[in-house]
């Protein structure tokens, strides 16, 4: 048995406008309404639920534009669309049919929460809950307002957040294919790498340097395994030797690196210069987001030239 979320976003992203479907997650948007889709297989759900495909995704997201994070996705909002089905599904008819639902060509059951907050019969609630679950198709609108579904949407479609960067949907097929294919390491660097662009583009450069420096750590840490290379410090400049980056990246990343190494846990004296105000640290992250970003792609690259 297969469940197949549609889940309306968060208002606090900043979404592309664009479709990229995969074979479990994908994301679209329409009616001003970004989604995001994947696919849950009950009977091997551990597996599906805590894969990394959703950040991995994002990350072909991010990647699309190097100099700053174009996104912030917030895949889990309070909606959602569910559907269920015996076979794994296909996610564009499955989007074609949420589209249907979101455009008012059909309706089906909505779960509200059935509990009052002055007293409720905790059975009747429940039964209803079960009795909607069980349906083929319904909208889990259990932690939203009692207000109908479409008025609901109207009042979302107002206030979400569309970058003006549309990426190339080939390409980030592309970077989620080489992500998927890639170590478990790679996927940790990545996980820091989304961090980190959620924590900049909220202005958290501070927070999003340090998430910056745990992706490189990531990297280096899958350098010294892929190479078996046991002292971190030969590893460091073994890795700074073989992988290529374009322009002075590589330098900007040493400075990270040796900056952030040295006051990981301390305050960082040097960190507000004359012309920077208290609340302006680290803006030189910006840059070092840029390499990072070519640092992830272009360190997969020689992994896959050094194995072949």
């Amino acid at each position: 048995m297969f469940e197949t979320y549609v889940s309306i976003c968060d208002q606090r992203g900043v979404y592309p406008k664009v479709t990229v479907l995969f074979d479990v997650c994908g994301y679209s948007y329409y009616k001003n309404i970004p989604l995001y889709l994947r696919i849950v297989n009950l009977d091997n759900s551990d597996k599906l639920r805590n894969g990394p495909s959703s950040e991995l995704m994002y990350a072909a997201f991010l990647i699309t534009r190097r100099s700053f994070p174009a996104y912030n996705f917030f895949p889990y909002g309070k909606a959602t669309i569910v559907f269920k089905s015996k076979t794994k599904p296909n996610l564009s008819k499955v989007l074609t049919e949420a589209k249907g639902i979101i455009g008012k060509k059909r309706t089906i059951p909505i779960l509200y929460s059935p509990y009052k907050r002055d007293k409720s019969n905790f059975e009747e609630a429940r039964e209803k809950i079960n009795r909607i679950r069980s349906k083929p198709e319904y909208i889990d609108l259990f932690h939203c307002q009692r207000i109908p579904f479409h008025k609901q949407l109207e009042l979302w479609a107002q206030s979400f957040v569309f970058s003006n960067h549309k990426p190339s949907p080939i390409a980030v097929k592309r970077y989620f294919n080489t992500f998927q294919r890639s170590s478990r390491f790679i996927h940790i660097a990545i996980h820091y790498f989304v961090t980190a662009s959620r924590l900049i583009q909220n202005d958290f450069i501070e927070d999003g340097g340090l998430n910056l420096q745990l992706t490189v750590e990531a990297l280096i840490r899958d350098f010294m395994k892929f190479n078996s290379i046991r002292n971190k410090r030969t590893a460091s400049q073994r890795f700074q030797d073989s992988v290529l980056l374009p322009y002075s990246h590589m330098e900007a990343l040493v400075d990270l690196y040796d900056s952030r190494n040295l006051f990981l846990a301390h305050i960082d004296e040097d960190m507000y210069t004359e012309e920077q105000n208290i609340g302006d640290p680290d803006r030189y992250c910006y840059e070092h987001y840029e390499s990072v970003s070519w640092l992830i792609t272009r360190y997969i690259k020689y992994k896959q030239r050094t194995e072949h």
